[in-house]
């Protein structure tokens, strides 16, 4: 059961939800289905939400499979819900999937809507090529809403089985979809790594580069001062260097670039500072500037984790920001405390967890802003479901 009461700028987002989830198992026939299923009162309206509803069965001993109903999907598109079928086939230690059907959004995700969807993914894994260890997955699939979007999705990982020479990455990995129609790369990610071992400490040298659309989502505490704000298409190319002193201090110094669609490009850097105490407690800190043509941000961010006893876990966050423009200067200060205890149970196997979590953002030229939540978990099969 989750109850919430969240009360933002004079609009009452109050709601109860109670949640079902379902999993059938049957090995000896090859069949497994699953259910999930959520009742929520929210402002006078009751609501009930069939977020999985399928039915899976395993065609032959070679991998086989095929599934129908309500399925969970995640993709180039984000996470949604396909109301149709899927198949799956091993080949040659090659996957295929195929699927097809309508796509229905989840609440909460980037997600996506339409009257039909279908396609295909293949996956494919080399574990030998020139000292890397590489796996590939190539997909298309057609998306059909006020006009049709053909999209062709890539991903490849690898990972290198020999020390590499100086100038050449331990691992790399490049994510990305690209719009048929369209002709034009509409998300691309490319990051790659470099571990430089000696006598004394290790080290790493990163790249990364991508570009893509911002979309709505939740942001956490830390992502409210930290999310690259932006609307329409946007790319960043970054590159950091992170290495240890000692055995408590890991350093990370960063950079980057940001281009966007709309709005001003900019320039950033960014110092990380890592502290284990011998203690038992962490520090996390980080220290900021943003520039964005006449906008300059400055930020410094910290957390503490703090294991209070065998049975209860802290965190404490904070930020101190300073963001000058041309007009309406802002200073932002905000804290988040969480405490977690551990309930054991003798009718349980596993034990409850509560955690309690307030957090406050005082602002110079906006609404301040208050929060407070409560939450009962209990792990099912290494899974967590929500109770209260």
């Amino acid at each position: 059961m989750l109850v919430e009461q969240d009360n933002q700028r004079f609009q009452n987002n109050s709601r109860i939800e109670e949640r079902l989830d379902l999993i059938y198992d049957d090995p000896a026939s090859g069949l497994r289905g699953g259910l999930a299923l959520a009742l929520s009162q929210r402002q006078g309206k009751r609501e009930e939400t069939l977020s999985q509803f399928y039915l899976e069965k395993k065609l032959n001993n070679k991998g086989s499979l095929l599934s129908l109903g309500r399925l969970q999907r995640s993709d180039a598109l984000g996470f949604y819900i396909l109301d149709g079928a899927l198949f799956k086939k091993v080949i040659n230690k090659k996957i295929l999937t195929f699927y097809g059907g309508v796509p229905n959004r989840i609440d909460g995700f980037r997600t996506v809507e339409g009257k039909s969807l279908y396609g295909f993914d293949v996956k494919i894994s080399i574990p030998r090529f020139m000292h890397y260890a590489l796996n590939g997955r190539f997909g298309w699939q057609r998306l059909k809403q006020q006009q049709t979007i053909d999209r062709l999705n890539i991903g490849w990982q690898g990972m290198h089985q020999q020390t590499p020479a100086l100038f050449s990455p331990s691992s790399f990995s490049l994510t990305g979809s690209y719009l048929v129609d369209e002709n034009v790369w509409e998300s691309i990610h490319l990051n790659t790594y470099k571990d430089f071992k000696s006598n004394t400490q290790p080290a790493r040298l990163r790249i990364d580069y991508e570009t893509y659309e911002p979309g709505k989502k939740t942001l956490t505490f830390k992502d409210r001062f930290y999310s690259l704000y932006a609307r329409g298409r946007q790319s960043q190319f970054k590159t950091g260097y992170q290495f240890k002193q000692g055995r408590q201090h890991t350093w990370s110094l960063s950079g980057r670039r940001i281009s966007r669609e709309f709005g001003s490009n900019g320039y950033a850097a960014v110092v990380t500072m890592d502290y284990h105490s011998d203690q038992g407690w962490l520090l996390i800190t980080q220290l900021d500037q943003l520039t964005l043509a006449d906008e300059h941000i400055r930020r410094f961010y910290f957390e503490v984790h703090q294991s209070l006893s065998s049975l209860m876990r802290s965190t404490l966050s904070g930020v101190l920001q300073q963001q000058n423009r041309l007009i309406n200067n802002n200073y932002s200060t905000g804290i988040e405390v969480r405490l977690e205890r551990r309930i054991k149970s003798v009718i349980l196997p596993s034990p409850l967890w509560v955690s309690v979590q307030a957090s406050t953002i005082q602002n110079s030229r906006s609404s301040n802003e208050y929060r407070i939540a409560i939450r009962l978990s209990y792990h099912f099969d290494d899974r967590t479901r929500t109770l209260f």
